[in-house]
């Protein structure tokens, strides 16, 4: 119902979804009608939602978000670095409802005048997206305002730096013995870095000449791979098989526990990813000569490239890297496959002038 109160706004009461009584003030009866008309609309189509609930802030609601969202440890981590860095620095002191799809393509306008990698401006835009979409389910929001067709910058995937097998060669060669293995295993598997760093003696095999991903080793703990389509069981080249043993003769003959890790440091314990990069890799990538330099994401992507050049199919690339679909290897390296367009032009050219002839044959032209 709407009436006027004595001091002259004009007020809106109305009960909740739960029964609950609410009321809402207004300086003129036009905006308290409207109001009225608006909440008795949204509550017969099923799709209110408490207007005070959306106005707190993204800043509030983002902070309970981490809190409650159940993902793995270096996953909450990286969510809240992408907040506190990139997010609630431009939108936190927004109100949820008033965030806009024009908020969301500044946004990303804003990222992307700050240099970031198209890489890294999707992940950022994929972390609002979830905190958005979980007040959306949590009754905050009536529905997302991200945009239908949100374009993002060209992927990364054109940026990367791809190894020829001789490149690798030389990086191998530059690399101290005690890890020249990992690089090759990751040049020759295409494994992310942290499935290889956590790879164990029990996920080997290497009479089968194979090895199975089911773990990442990240932050000096074990995880499960994220995903069903990450664990996977993959095959070996004999190089890649050889180095393997090499390494495990060399530098793990003490190793008896089935499940000890195939790559240490000097103290037997896992690698760091970001000291592995400044003490092995780094040193190792300006010793070969290698400009611009890679980093070893870039393995494999090489190894991605080297598939498609000996002809494999997009489907088998895309189980033997882990993508949850083929639309992601298309995506990424879909520039590198042979271009089958222009023969089939020229097929069809040819029956176009098979065609021309045959009319005017059948005219009785020349």
């Amino acid at each position: 119902s709407a009436g006027r109160r004595q001091n002259n706004p004009w007020q809106v009461r109305y009960a909740d979804p739960t029964g609950r009584g609410r009321a809402e003030s207004f300086p003129t009866m036009a905006r308290a009608k409207q109001f009225k008309a608006k909440v008795e609309h949204d509550q017969a189509a099923g799709t209110y939602v408490d207007p005070r609930l959306g106005a707190r802030t993204l800043r509030n609601w983002a902070t309970e978000w981490i809190g409650f969202n159940q993902v793995r440890p270096a996953t909450k981590a990286k969510n809240s670095s992408l907040l506190t860095n990139h997010i609630l620095p431009a939108l936190g002191g927004l109100p949820l409802a008033r965030i806009t799809e024009r908020d969301y393509l500044q946004f990303v306008a804003t990222l992307s005048d700050k240099g970031l990698s198209p890489a890294s401006i999707r992940s950022v835009v994929n972390t609002l997206t979830a905190v958005i979409n979980a007040a959306v389910v949590s009754g905050l929001l009536v529905k997302s305002p991200k945009p239908h067709r949100l374009r993002f910058p060209d992927n990364d995937a054109a940026e990367a730096v791809f190894l020829s097998h001789s490149e690798v060669a030389r990086l191998v060669d530059a690399t101290p013995e005690r890890h020249q293995a990992l690089v090759i295993l990751l040049a020759g598997t295409g494994l992310r870095w942290s499935e290889a760093a956590g790879l164990t003696r029990q996920r080997l095999d290497l009479m089968r000449k194979r090895l199975t991903v089911a773990e990442s080793y990240t932050d000096g703990r074990f995880q499960s791979v994220k995903n069903r389509a990450s664990r996977r069981t993959i095959g070996l080249a004999q190089s890649t098989t050889e180095a393997l043993a090499e390494h495990l003769r060399l530098f793990r003959s003490d190793a008896t526990d089935p499940g000890d890790m195939v790559f240490t440091g000097m103290q037997g314990r896992g690698l760091d990813d970001n000291h592995w990069r400044a003490r092995v890799w780094r040193p190792a990538v300006a010793r070969a000569g290698l400009d611009p330099a890679p980093t070893p994401h870039d393995l494999r992507h090489s190894h991605a490239a080297h598939l498609i050049a000996v002809g494999w199919h997009p489907k088998a690339i895309s189980a033997r890297l882990g993508h949850t679909s083929i639309t992601t290897t298309m995506d990424l390296y879909g520039h590198l496959f042979p271009d089958h367009e222009a023969p089939g032009l020229d097929r069809l050219d040819h029956v176009a002038q098979g065609s021309r002839v045959r009319t005017v044959y059948e005219s009785g032209g020349s």
